[in-house]
């Protein structure tokens, strides 16, 4: 199965979970390229006022097409309780997908639930798999959950089977409110 996971990544940990996940898929990482944030200074600043307005960025990505990938997942940081900006430009853009998609979120505190929920509007559709991974499980190596993620996305486990991001943080041993 061809796999894309499209990431977008500031300071490293959503690039290393999307870099687990293709190798994991066999897939390629397709990285969401943006100019207006920088891993440094009041760039961290900036992304947070930026994600609570609801302001995009321009972002460019470098396979437009993805349609002729089996299986997509996308992904990228929760910023300010919410989908960083970058992931949002690139899903309002509705870019061409195939019929099985992920999305999956790394955090540090709180809001993932809610940036999957903007994800998911954005994308139009359900996604086929929801992850949420805290970022300290990224960076201690595979998080608990991805196994999950990874049998979803090519379609091996149950479509409904967690998709929840509750649901997941629970199989993860953490409670629906810590996702």
């Amino acid at each position: 199965m061809r796999t894309a996971v499209v990431v977008y990544s500031l300071g490293g940990t959503s690039r290393k979970l999307a870099e687990a996940v293709a190798a994991r898929s066999g897939g390629t990482v397709v990285p969401i390229a943006c100019a207006r944030y920088r891993a440094a200074g009041l760039s961290y600043a900036r992304a947070a006022v930026d994600s609570m307005m609801g302001w995009l960025p321009a972002v460019e990505v470098p396979e437009a097409d993805l349609s002729g990938f089996d299986a997509v997942a996308i992904g990228g940081p929760v910023w300010a309780g919410r989908a960083a900006t970058p992931v949002r430009a690139f899903l309002a853009a509705r870019p061409a997908l195939p019929r099985r998609v992920g999305l999956f979120v790394t955090f540090g505190g709180s809001g993932a639930e809610g940036a999957l929920a903007q994800m998911r509007a954005l994308l139009g559709r359900a996604a086929v798999a929801e992850y949420a991974a805290r970022e300290a499980e990224v960076r201690a190596g595979m998080p608990a959950g991805l196994p999950g993620f990874l049998a979803r996305l090519a379609g091996q486990g149950g479509q409904r089977e967690a998709a929840a991001p509750a649901a997941a943080a629970g199989r993860a041993g953490r409670t629906p409110g810590a996702v």
